[in-house]
Formats: structure tokens, sequence, C-alpha cells
């Protein structure tokens, strides 16, 4: 038999099986990753990593928002009551590598049209040294190059945010 993680049923995850163990691993490990986040020095800090968790964070509460409302977050505000429940702040939805707010695809149903797609769900406004990082709707976290970030297909009707640096 092997470990199951304890999980309380108000998150909403399946009653049994492979699919509620996945989901309860992925949800303990952000809610880690949103409570490290919260702790910081005050400090502007430029790791990639930081801000790679970041962004699993932002695509895992978009996803929560979309199961718990039933429709696609639309603003932040959306996001914000989950966050707050995790005990992040706003914060988490700014990068610490380029220091501006990161930019969010609004009205994406994860759990419809977008369920496994790799289209991007977030990104960095102007990354650092010519890359970005990017989260997709499967929740891959990648660093493109301004020239691979030009590549990617994103949604009808959002007009990529242009690197201003």
């Amino acid at each position: 038999m092997g470990k199951h993680w304890i999980v309380p049923s108000s998150i909403g995850l399946p009653n049994s099986g492979p699919c509620r163990r996945h989901l309860a691993n992925t949800f303990v490990m952000v809610m880690i990753c949103l409570s490290c986040l919260s702790c910081g020095d005050g400090r502007v800090h430029t790791s990639a990593g930081e801000d790679q968790g970041r962004l699993s964070a932002i695509v895992m509460v978009y996803s929560r928002a979309c199961r718990d409302k039933g429709t696609p977050p639309a603003a932040t505000a959306d996001l914000m009551t989950i966050l707050a429940k995790a005990g992040a702040g706003e914060d988490v939805l700014t990068s610490t590598r380029d220091g501006e707010p990161f930019v969010i695809i609004w009205n994406l149903d994860l759990l419809g049209k977008y369920q496994g797609s790799t289209a991007p769900l977030a990104y960095e406004q102007n990354g650092v040294d010519g890359k970005r990082l990017v989260v997709n709707c499967r929740r891959e976290v990648s660093e493109v190059s301004d020239a691979e970030f030009g590549q990617l297909k994103f949604p009808a009707g959002h007009k990529p945010v242009k690197s201003g640096r």
C-alpha cells in the first residue's frame, strides 16, 4: 500500500482513487509553495525558481476558481479569495524577476475548451535577459526567448504584451 495524503474534503477533490491522490499531492505542494512565498523577507529576488512557483500557484488558483464558480475567472478579484484562504497575498501575482505583475489571460475555461491546452495562461511582462517565464493551461512553466514568445499560440482575442526592455 502506498502513502495517502489526508486532504480536507472541503477542497472538493474526488472521493477516492488515483486521481484524488494526484490532486491531493498537487494541492499540498501548491499550498507549501504559497506559504513559502508569503514568508519573504521583503527583498527583491531574481530567482526563476521562485517565479516558476508563483506561476504554478496562479494556474492552480485559476483552475480552482473555474471549478468553484463554474465559470472562468474574469479579474484578479476572482483569485484573491482563494489566495487569501491559502495564506498568500497579492504579491504572488507579481514577478520578482522584472518587478511587474504577471499578465493573466482571463476567461479561459480550464475545465472545458482549454483543458489540457498548450495556450499560455499567464506570463511575465518583461522577464530578464530577453527571456520570459510562461505557464500554459497544462500547468507547464517554461522560460522562452523573445523569439519563442512571439511564436506562442495565444487564445483568440488576447494581444500579447510586448516587452518594454
